[in-house]
């Protein structure tokens, strides 16, 4: 594991080469073990957004350390939460959202597959599926593996949380066959 004093590139070099159009919100607290990973993993998308909620650790420098930028956000009771209140409040660029958790990071095939789906004007969101991992193993056989709306056109819906017997969707959507599912 990097300490915070070793030299890191930036997730925006200087060149401003943006390879993924979107813009990424990442709601932390106390993340500063997970957070290199899924920063590293998001070097050429068009803008970070990392939301801290008071961490005590040291997951804000890290995060500034990636160049994202780092964002302040204390719940009060009620809504909006964390991740809805990122969307309506911050100043995003792109008219595509990535929803991410620190312990999370994306792959070059997603980031592939991302950059092919958000062309098609037919969707307004994508179920992603994630592949979990266990003691640096992917687990397969297990129900461990399901899909969450996590990459959507900014202005197309709410994000909410939902109990798991009700129904999760914000857009209807088939069941996934491959890491990004579309929802219309």
């Amino acid at each position: 594991m990097r300490t915070l004093a070793e030299p890191r590139l930036p997730l925006r070099p200087t060149d401003s080469i943006v390879t993924l159009p979107i813009g990424v919100i990442i709601p932390v607290r106390n993340e500063a073990r997970n957070l290199p990973r899924c920063l590293e993993s998001l070097r050429g998308v068009g803008e970070v957004y990392v939301v801290d909620s008071n961490s005590s650790d040291e997951t804000a420098e890290i995060a500034r350390s990636f160049d994202a930028t780092v964002v302040q956000f204390t719940y009060r009771v009620g809504w909006p939460k964390k991740r809805q209140w990122a969307m309506d409040t911050l100043p995003i660029t792109y008219d595509w959202i990535l929803l991410l958790d620190a312990d999370e990071a994306l792959t070059s095939q997603l980031a592939e597959e991302m950059r092919r789906a958000i062309q098609d004007y037919n969707f307004d969101g994508y179920y992603i599926a994630l592949q979990m991992f266990f003691l640096g193993r992917a687990l397969r056989h297990s129900d461990a593996s399901f899909c969450k709306l996590s990459l959507f056109r900014r202005g197309k819906g709410r994000f909410e949380c939902r109990l798991k017997d009700q129904d999760t969707s914000m857009w209807r959507s088939a069941r996934p066959k491959k890491n990004i599912c579309s929802a219309t």
